[in-house]
């Protein structure tokens, strides 16, 4: 299970620079919104 929550957190990370670098124009609300969400399943994890 620890690899499962390992995996899903990198693929996280990864999904979040692909965001940052090939969609500079995204809303920041959107940005933080998302943060939100991948901390709540963080946490809930």
């Amino acid at each position: 299970m620890e690899l499962v929550m390992e995996l899903a957190l990198t693929l996280w990370r990864v999904a979040k620079v692909y965001l940052l670098l090939l969609v500079p124009e995204i809303p920041t609300f959107v940005v933080v919104l998302f943060s939100c969400i991948g901390k709540g399943f963080w946490d809930a994890a």
